[in-house]
């Protein structure tokens, strides 16, 4: 997923650290917004999300 033009190049150093450390994350995030709106998926994060 690296060099996706119209990212700034710190939003993209935040993209590929996720790729790496936690692809399946990052992947089900990416299906799940072209799918429904930014808000409702933000939701759903914030509901189920694990702080490390």
């Amino acid at each position: 997923m690296s060099a996706i033009r119209s990212l700034s190049p710190f939003a993209q150093q935040v993209l590929d650290r996720y790729e790496t450390h936690a692809p399946m994350a990052l992947a089900v995030r990416v299906g799940l917004e072209h799918t429904f709106a930014s808000p409702e998926i933000d939701a759903i994060f914030e509901k189920t999300r694990q702080i490390k």
